[in-house]
């Protein structure tokens, strides 16, 4: 993410925040700690992070956004925050806004995580509104290997979106906007592999080493694995399916439309004809009821419906 933030301008850069793994205490937001003992083991990293690292979260009251990822120990999430605008000299100490990302749309581990990060930040001093907590939505992950490289192009957009809400000063609500339905881990790890490319250079040229270029087949670079291929074996990127973005204000889960059930010409007449024969007979004609339609046969006499199917068949 240092690479991103490198390119910034610098007006947005002074006030986008970025906590790297380094900083956190292992085991922070581990998701075994659970229970009594987990509490027991979160309340001593908690306190040993804000008697060692107070830098950390000066840096968040001094800056208007932060972007923090976390992992909790097999699983990568990541936490905005925003504070409020109302700074002084000191910075903010109010969180006006929060969203917690986490790729698999877990509620259980996303409400557990936002529980931890009030706390920690009530015991810093900070005050976290009661509505601060955003609901942004992107592409869930459907495997158990993905989620880092999800975590990165999440990071990478909201960049994008701060700097263009601080630069433009268009405010604040598109930042929190839904993702678009495409995102590809492969095409991330691709960018990342170029990063880490031009990283390595930039420090390569900083001495007087040389560099040298080499070739590595496809199946021993991991991510070339189990690829779709042709029949000349050339690899391919998996493209994962699209998913649909739910409309707007509407709920995670989109709604199917009631699907039309076209009726058969030939059993309406069959219906209309066994109304009728009713009626001749002195009975009161059945008043149709709501959903009713050509199942209703089902109902009717065997043998009146099969002579009725032989007579306009």
């Amino acid at each position: 993410m240092n690479f991103h933030l490198r390119y910034m301008a610098d007006a947005a850069r002074k006030q986008v925040n970025y906590i790297s793994l380094d900083e956190m205490p292992i085991g922070l937001w581990n998701e075994q700690a659970k229970g009594e003992e987990g509490e027991r083991r979160f309340e001593q990293l908690m306190r040993h992070l804000l008697a060692e690292n107070p830098n950390l979260f000066y840096r968040i009251k001094s800056n208007a956004w932060t972007i923090w990822p976390i992992n909790t120990g097999n699983h990568w999430m990541v936490i905005i925050l925003r504070m409020a605008s109302n700074f002084r000299k000191k910075g903010s100490q109010t969180v006006a806004a929060a969203a917690i990302l986490e790729p698999g749309h877990g509620l259980n581990w996303i409400k557990d995580v936002w529980r931890r990060v009030r706390r920690l930040l009530s015991c810093a001093g900070f005050t976290v509104r009661i509505q601060a907590r955003r609901d942004v939505w992107f592409p869930a992950q459907r495997d158990h290997f993905s989620c880092g490289l999800r975590a990165v192009d999440l990071m990478r957009v909201f960049l994008q979106r701060i700097e263009s809400a601080l630069l433009l000063g268009n405010g604040d609500e598109h930042v929190w906007a839904n993702f678009s339905g495409n995102l590809q881990p492969d095409k991330v790890r691709a960018l990342m592999i170029g990063i880490c490319a031009v990283e390595a250079m930039r420090f390569i040229h900083c001495g007087s080493a040389r560099t040298r270029v080499g070739l590595l087949p496809c199946l021993k670079v991991r991510g070339f694995i189990d690829f779709h291929t042709n029949a000349d074996k050339v690899h391919r990127p998996m493209l994962e399916p699209y998913q649909e973005p739910p409309p707007p204000g509407g709920s995670r889960t989109k709604r199917e439309a009631p699907v039309a059930i076209e009726k058969n010409p030939l059993l309406e007449q069959i219906e209309d004809e066994l109304a009728r024969q009713k009626e001749a007979e002195g009975r009161p004609r059945k008043k149709p009821r709501r959903g009713d339609g050509p199942v209703s046969m089902r109902t009717r006499s065997k043998s009146k419906r099969s002579e009725l199917v032989r007579e306009f068949g």
